[in-house]
């Protein structure tokens, strides 16, 4: 017997219908879930991403003060740091360069080689930031060291350098040999010991040469990075970027040091010429009237010199000019000023110094010169002077009246024998 038994769909339905509505509910809150998620993880990565925008508008701008404020562990913050790594590596170099456009401006308006000299170490010292700065220069033969600047800060101040060296060991590689150096332990080199015995401590050095047409005539030296650090290659590129620099300005200053020397000096003797002897006097008087002090003018003559000239031949002449002039300056102060004033005839003002001390001083001259052996093929001649002596103020009050009257005592020496010094007397 068959029993048949018919189901309602609903009944059958019911069950899924419930099924697909729980799920259905699940998946929608999940789903919202999900889109609020993103919205709030989308909005802060935005807004770091906004941050790091405007940062770096400012930047662009030339503001540095900023940082991005990245701290995470994630990619976001790794490329936060790198940024700022990145910022603070431009702000140094721009500000190297600031200081370098004011280094060269400042360099070259110098004239006088040793303040030139010693600004480049100073400078080149607080650039790269290190302890200790040297700069030495060759002579013009590059055989001998001719300026030793030394840059010391205020800590060190009582290691001054007392000995010069002469350009062997470490610093015989830089300034003669031309190469540089970059050593994170001088102890470890063995030419270090061309330094001065008396130096400072130094844990690392760099040193750069100072090269004119490809031939090196000195160098730059840095010893102690600050902070105990190494010196770099971006260290080393700066400092020889400061060495072209100097390099030209030290060959405009010596060049403007030669033509002025030309412009002062007799091409002969060497000693000032007639021009620049009547400066230096203004200047000197004007120094006795404001600190009360005697100045006196020593008026010398080489005696016959035109019979000997006749003789012997101008070129002999010449000699013996330079000769008398060689000797009259190596008896006087460096403070004092000598001068060929015209022909056979020199002058010496001597600074400080009354008639009695410029007696003493011109007849150490006289009996230097009247003992010195002229030879001239091998046949021996002597060589007298005649000096006249006047001081300020107690014979002059100008100068116009001082040189007068030191050539009234010249004549007075030569009228009454010559081979003899005299001074002004008033009638």
């Amino acid at each position: 017997m068959r029993i048949i038994c018919t189901i309602p769909e609903s009944t059958f339905l019911e069950p899924v219908h419930t099924n697909i509505f729980y799920i259905s509910t699940v998946v929608g809150v999940m789903s919202c879930l999900v889109i609020v998620a993103s919205v709030v993880i989308g909005k802060l990565g935005t807004k770091r991403i906004n941050v790091f925008a405007s940062i770096s508008k400012e930047i662009a701008r030339g503001n540095f003060t900023k940082a991005v404020p990245f701290t995470d562990g994630d990619e976001i913050g790794q490329l936060g740091r790198a940024f700022n790594i990145m910022t603070a590596s431009v702000k140094r170099k721009i500000e190297q360069l600031k200081y370098l456009n004011d280094v060269t401006v400042e360099i070259y308006s110098h004239i006088e080689i040793e303040k030139l000299l010693q600004d480049l170490v100073n400078i080149s010292r607080r650039i790269i930031d290190a302890e200790m700065g040297v700069l030495t220069l060759l002579d013009e033969h590059r055989k001998n060291i001719k300026y030793f600047k030394v840059s010391l800060p205020n800590l060190l101040e009582h290691c001054q350098i007392k000995e010069q060296p002469e350009g062997k060991g470490l610093l015989g590689e830089v300034i003669k040999k031309g190469l540089t150096i970059r050593l994170d332990n001088i102890t470890d080199n063995p030419h270090s010991v061309g330094l001065p015995t008396n130096h400072p401590p130094i844990h690392n050095i760099l040193g750069v040469p100072l090269k004119f047409n490809n031939t090196a005539i000195g160098g730059l030296f840095l010893a102690n990075k600050a902070n105990n650090e190494r010196f770099t290659l971006e260290d080393e590129e700066l400092l020889l970027t400061i060495s072209y620099q100097a390099t030209v300005a030290i060959e405009n200053a010596r060049l403007l040091e030669a033509t002025h020397r030309l412009a002062i000096t007799d091409g002969l003797t060497g000693l000032l010429n007639h021009r620049e002897f009547h400066r230096r006097l203004a200047d000197y008087l004007k120094g006795s009237e404001r600190y009360h002090y005697a100045v006196s003018l020593l008026m010398i003559d080489i005696d016959h010199f035109k019979q000997f000239n006749d003789t012997y031949g101008h070129q002999i002449g010449d000699q013996v000019l330079k000769t008398v002039g060689d000797t009259i300056k190596t008896q006087v102060r460096a403070v004092d000023a000598c001068a060929r004033y015209g022909g056979e005839e020199f002058g010496v003002i001597l600074t400080n110094a009354d008639t009695s001390q410029a007696v003493m001083l011109a007849e150490r001259m006289r009996s230097t010169i009247f003992a010195y052996p002229f030879k001239y093929d091998g046949i021996r001649s002597q060589l007298s002077i005649s000096i006249g002596i006047a001081s300020f103020p107690k014979d002059a009050d100008n100068i116009k009246a001082l040189v007068k009257r030191a050539d009234e005592a010249l004549y007075s020496a030569k009228d009454t024998g010559r081979n003899k010094v005299c001074c002004y007397k008033s009638i």
